[in-house]
């Protein structure tokens, strides 16, 4: 991404891009002394430009996405689990009844 800026706050801009997440490289190139500048520059128009390269980065834990699988396989689990141990309860007091 490229954003165009007023020189006077490009270190503005720049800090506030850098607190938006961890930087992994980062390289800034300054205009000489005595570069041209157009006949024709604006005063009214930014001067300067922030080119940003984004990165995404690789998921630290699985944590979240593990439980939000997990959950509910294992409350699907769980009812099978009681209902075939209330089956079989229910199923040992007939056996006691006859």
């Amino acid at each position: 991404m490229t954003v165009r800026v007023f020189a006077d706050d490009f270190n503005l801009v720049v800090g506030t891009v850098e607190d938006q997440g961890g930087i992994i490289s980062k390289e800034i190139r300054e205009g000489a002394k005595g570069d041209p500048v157009p006949v024709n520059a604006d005063d009214e128009e930014p001067n300067a430009r922030l080119d940003i390269e984004f990165a995404e980065n690789e998921e630290s834990s699985t944590l979240g996405r593990n439980l939000a699988i997990l959950i509910p396989v294992g409350s699907v689990a769980l009812v099978v689990v009681l209902g075939l141990l209330f089956f079989g309860a229910y199923r040992m007091g007939l056996r006691k009844e006859d």
